[in-house]
């Protein structure tokens, strides 16, 4: 007879199985070689609402919590959850899906936006949306005019062979005159500063507190308020034949840009948003002396003969040049000249003229050499996400929604002077509205931009010559006009996308200023739905330490499946390398791996997966060695080396066995209730126990959890019902069930409820064994309600007691003597035990005393 001795090695389903493989091990954890009891964690306090999302918001000198609640069609937020909760802003009209934090920041994030609130002075100010640019009016102002003759600046002699560089030479001392001062006729005139004297493009936006820009305005185009070919006049005085008087003179007009914005509305912002920071593109070249020619001045010339030695005073250049006007649709260049901080220029009635200070002066003198402003990376849009994840500092989205821009109103074009020789119309109190046609997803759709609201007053239109929509889809504007309650269309342009911009343009013949054209009884549709843009498997990055920049270069299309979700692995303490470990991206085709980011790029290349079998939940779970996640087989682990399969013992259906269990009560002894891949199709969560090793995972409709140790590379069974997960509490792990706040850390008092059956024990024989006894060798401390068994079966699938015992008195024991067995010959054997015991207890193994060759000639 000889003693074997039977190690527990875990819950498995296979049905190739080893002896100690158990069907059920409930709140025993393998820990240094024995199975301890897994004890209640600690509750360490209620919490009064049932939260959606509870997230911990840490800084350097505090530690926020915050619940969000969702219901139907709106969602709350609460700060101090623990204490007393006290409202974050309003209520937020669509779910929130996620919550994210960079620094003081929290972002939450919906199918459609993301909302922020920022705490400062020990206190949350809930900023909503990003706000939109605010209307710039602008207008051409103080208009200055020199007269230089040639006399006053060459004496009385001129050499005609010289006349085209004398001529650019007078308009550039003309303008000089203007800008420093001189002397005129004899008189001295004091300079205005330095003035514009061509066509240049303006553009602002938002300057934030990192100093990049956000939601850029369209480009205008800036002319003065007489006509662009005014400003440079020439008259020509003769004596004769090529003989030029040196009365002859030439004029050159000077103006400035006056702008009026209100940025009060923005005040809440002022610590995201610090100003509104207007760009200047170089002169584009309507009005450059550099361009011109003999040939027009000999015209002028045999103008002024032919009238008797005095011809009119004509332009210098008679139309727009072609040059100039491609410059206007191609320009691209914008230097900064203003900054106009929010809080500290905010006066929307008296106009700020442009160049004002020094500094303006300066800028203006040196223009090339200032900030370039960056391109608009689509920050107009609005952008949300199925699922959110913080790396590296940086906001990254999934599942990307992408709702379009209603497009700048009418007032945002509005000029408010006369524009290029044109008068101002007198104004209207008829509302106006811009319906811009795009072309998204292969579907035409419309987006509208109100005046002020939908049926608000509107001046009539009168805009500069410059349209534009932030979009290169954008297909078509018009402009409606509401008289006497009658829509009519008076407007209507195609757009083109630019070259270089992030835009669709249009640019208005011979640079006239856009008003009413006509009208016709065509009506805007009056259900503004928005467009909207789903994109299942694109992913946005957010500028690192700015969740409110979404740059078009950190955009990354993974597939073609949906992105369930994507993750890291959890840094080791000892590991140097933070922020190089690439990003697993789970999706319906695959896990494609992003290559970890460095100094210059984000992620330099996209791995397609080289594991092909795909996830088919959004639940993952990082650790220290992979991130794992479920698949059709069951759980799979990923890392920079290889792909495992984790659960390879719980691969099959669970074996059914017919076990009398008479006498014995616990709803643990069914457990488990169903197969580990039945139990993982409701996966709500898997969160790595660092504290043990382990993995836990959650299922929804299951009163028990899975985990899975490390160590052993095992599964056993826990009663502690990991509810909700509070997320970014490392190093701590918290959960909420039923209203208690759980750290998984802390024991909640010592005894625990235990459960070990193993599976049909064969001693590595099918043929029938002699039985006669069997020990668990173990130490139980403080053990109570103990049902000890042991059961046989010849078929492997029903099982009858042989023998046990049961005793509900509390006391300490070492070891479990089932007794000497009588003729106990089967084929197989299971062990069963049940009851409470303290966590200093240890369970070691099973020993049985059996005959594996039994040879008895009449049982054969």
């Amino acid at each position: 007879m000889a003693r074997v001795k039977v190690a527990v090695s875990g819950v498995t389903s296979q049905s190739n199985h080893q002896d100690g493989e158990c069907k059920n091990i409930t709140n025993l954890r393998p820990e240094r070689g024995y199975y301890k009891p897994v004890t209640p964690r600690k509750i360490v306090q209620a919490i009064t609402d049932d939260y959606d999302i509870v997230f911990v918001h840490k800084g350097n000198d505090y530690e926020n919590w915050i619940g969000v609640i969702n219901s139907t069609t709106s969602s709350s937020i609460y700060t101090n959850i623990k204490t007393v909760p006290s409202a974050i802003g309003g209520s937020i009209y669509e779910r929130i899906n996620s919550v994210q934090q960079i620094g003081n920041t929290l972002s939450f994030v919906t199918d459609n936006a993301i909302y922020y609130a920022l705490y400062k002075n020990n206190n949350y100010v809930f900023l909503g949306e990003i706000p939109e640019i605010p209307n710039l009016s602008i207008g051409a102002y103080n208009e200055t005019t020199v007269s230089r003759t040639y006399q006053e600046e060459y004496g009385s002699s001129i050499d005609w062979a010289e006349i085209v560089n004398l001529t650019k030479g007078l308009v550039y001392k003309a303008t000089d005159i203007i800008v420093n001062g001189g002397v005129v006729g004899g008189v001295p005139v004091d300079g205005v500063g330095i003035m514009l004297f061509d066509a240049h493009l303006l553009r602002y936006a938002f300057r934030l507190y990192d100093g990049t820009l956000i939601k850029h305005s369209s480009p205008l185009l800036v002319l003065p308020a007489s006509s662009i070919l005014d400003i440079k006049k020439i008259k020509f005085i003769t004596t004769g034949p090529l003989a030029l008087d040196t009365s002859s003179y030439i004029k050159v007009t000077g103006y400035n840009i006056g702008i009026q914005i209100d940025t009060s509305g923005i005040e809440p912002w002022k610590d995201i948003i610090t100003s509104v920071d207007i760009f200047l593109s170089p002169p584009l070249g309507l009005s450059n002396i550099e361009k011109l020619t003999e040939d027009r001045l000999l015209k002028e010339f045999k103008t002024a003969s032919d009238a008797g030695g005095s011809g009119p005073e004509s332009r210098i250049f008679e139309s727009l040049d072609k040059e100039g006007l491609k410059n206007v649709s191609i320009e691209s260049k914008f230097y900064f000249i203003k900054s106009l901080r929010i809080g500290e220029w905010s006066n929307p009635l008296t106009p700020y003229i442009i160049p004002t200070t020094q500094p303006d002066i300066t800028k203006l003198e040196n223009l090339i050499y200032q900030e370039l402003m960056i391109d608009d990376q689509f920050s107009h849009h609005s952008y949300g996400a199925n699922s959110s994840f913080i790396y590296n500092n940086r906001l990254r989205l999934s599942q990307i929604r992408t709702t379009f821009f209603k497009g700048f109103n009418t007032q945002h074009f509005n000029w408010q002077t006369n524009y290029n020789g044109t008068a101002a119309p007198s104004t209207s109190s008829d509302p106006t509205i811009i319906e811009v046609e795009l072309l998204v997803d292969n579907k035409t759709q419309y987006v509208y931009a109100p005046y002020m609201d939908y049926f608000g007053s509107a001046p009539e239109p009168f805009l500069q010559s410059y349209l534009s929509y932030p979009d290169p889809r954008a297909k078509k504007m018009r402009i409606y006009k509401s008289a006497s309650g009658v829509w009519g269309e008076v407007f209507s342009a195609s757009l083109e996308p630019h070259a270089y911009l992030n835009i669709s343009f249009f640019v208005n013949d011979n640079l006239a200023p856009i008003k009413q054209t006509g009208t016709n009884t065509r009506t805007p549709v009056t259900v503004m739905l928005p467009v909207t843009l789903f994109e299942k498997n694109k992913l946005k990055l957010s500028e690192i330490n700015n969740p409110f920049i979404l740059p078009s270069i950190n955009t990354y299309l993974v597939g073609t499946g949906e992105i369930l979700a994507e993750s890291s692995i959890i840094m080791n303490v000892s590991d140097r390398n933070y922020g190089m470990y690439p990003v697993f991206v789970f999706t319906t085709d695959g896990v494609f791996t992003m290559a970890g980011q460095d100094a210059e790029t984000v992620h330099s290349s996209v791995q397609a997966p080289t594991y092909l079998e795909p996830p088919i939940s959004s639940v993952i779970g990082a650790t220290p060695y992979g991130v794992v996640f479920i698949t059709k087989r069951g759980l799979m682990q990923i890392n920079n080396y290889k792909t495992e399969f984790l659960s390879q013992l719980l691969r099959e259906d669970d074996d059914t066995l017919n076990i009398d269990l008479t006498g014995i009560t616990g709803s643990e002894l069914s457990y488990p209730t169903a197969s580990f891949n039945v139990f993982l199709k409701t996966a709500t969560s898997m969160v790595y126990n660092p504290y043990q090793d382990e993995l836990i995972i959650s299922a929804s409709g299951y009163p028990y959890n899975y985990v899975y140790d490390y160590e052993t590379k095992s599964f056993y069974l826990s009663t502690n019902m990991v509810g909700l997960i509070v997320q970014n509490s490392f190093p701590n792990i918290y959960y909420i069930t039923d209203n208690n706040l759980i750290d998984i850390s802390q024991s909640q008092g010592k005894a625990s409820k235990v459960t070990l059956l193993t599976r049909p024990i064969q001693f590595q024989s099918a043929d029938i064994k002699k039985l006669e006894r069997i020990f668990l060798r173990a130490l139980m401390y403080n053990a109570s309600n103990i049902n000890v068994a042991a059961y046989h079966s010849m078929d492997g699938v029903t099982f009858d007691p042989i023998r046990g015992f049961a005793f509900g008195a509390g006391g300490n024991y070492k070891d479990f003597d089932l007794g000497l067995m009588a003729r106990e010959t089967y084929r197989q054997y299971l062990f069963l035990l049940t009851g409470t015991i303290d966590e200093e207890s240890q369970i070691e193994y099973i020993e049985f005393e059996v005959d594996k060759n039994y040879n008895n000639e009449k049982m054969r």
